[in-house]
């Protein structure tokens, strides 16, 4: 976090920092709280963390879960500038408020009205929370770009929603480490997060993350062969040779078989070297 270039006067800065919890007056001298020290370590910007700090401060803290700050995380002016594709005369785009209280929260969409750059911010910010729930509970790309596609004048396309994962993956990492600092009273584990981290990046469910020990498939040959309930790379491949044929076809299998077969065979030796 920077201090330079904020618009707040100069007096009314350290003002601000007390007031917001991310410092504290000793004598003559400002000294960072735990807060303060969780902010200047983040990505995000002063006015995007006094930004959550009040939005934290609205919230009933036994509802926090990282899902729900992942969410919130749209909110920030750093999501507020990311790109996101709105037809602002579509009819489609008006209910995307409705459906994001559905999935994380009535409280959270309420917040989405507030701070907002302007008019149709509101309706990004629960479009961009729809978005990655779908890429995290993974929707094939074809049905993402026609789910929230309102105009093929205004597509979503698969840099569209890359670009938005992304944004929320690098600062929901900064956003947790300040929730804790103020609410020492939740357990974000590293490990849980490390998995939605994981999640975002790869834009498949939990259930099916094993399969990324497998190279050479692809997001949605994982999708697949998951749906399939096959997402146990320590299968011998002569067991899902079958099915990868009618999924992918012959040429494709033969070109998964090796490196299946290889990482079968690695953890098969480790697993005999470990007993």
């Amino acid at each position: 976090m920077g201090l330079t270039g904020i618009s707040v006067p100069t007096l009314a800065l350290p003002l601000s920092l007390i007031r917001a919890g991310i410092a504290e007056q000793e004598g003559s001298m400002l000294q960072l709280t735990l807060i303060g020290f969780a902010c200047a370590n983040s990505s995000l910007s002063f006015e995007s963390i006094l930004r959550l700090l009040h939005f934290l401060k609205l919230l009933n803290p036994t509802t926090i879960t990282l899902e729900r700050l992942m969410a919130l995380t749209q909110a920030l002016p750093e999501l507020d500038e990311t790109y996101t594709p709105l037809f602002k005369n579509g009819n489609k785009e008006k209910t995307w408020p409705y459906h994001a209280a559905q999935k994380v929260g009535n409280d959270l969409v309420q917040l989405y009205q507030r701070s907002l750059p302007d008019q149709l911010a509101y309706l990004r910010r629960a479009k961009r929370a729809l978005l990655v729930e779908a890429w995290l509970e993974g929707d094939s790309l074809e049905s993402l770009e026609q789910a929230y596609t309102n105009s093929s004048f205004v597509p979503v396309s698969y840099g569209d929603v890359r670009r938005i994962a992304d944004a929320t993956r690098y600062h929901f990492r900064s956003v947790v480490p300040i929730v804790q600092a103020l609410h020492p009273m939740l357990l974000l584990e590293d490990e849980a997060l490390n998995l939605l981290t994981t999640r975002l990046e790869v834009g498949l469910p939990a259930s099916a993350l094993p399969l990324l020990k497998v190279p050479t498939l692809n997001r949605g040959e994982i999708l697949l062969l998951a749906r399939h309930g096959i997402v146990d790379p320590s299968l011998p491949w002569a067991a899902v040779e079958p099915a990868a044929i009618e999924l992918f076809g012959l040429e494709r299998s033969q070109a998964i078989g090796p490196v299946w077969e290889k990482q079968h065979l690695t953890r098969l030796s480790k697993t005999s070297r470990a007993s």
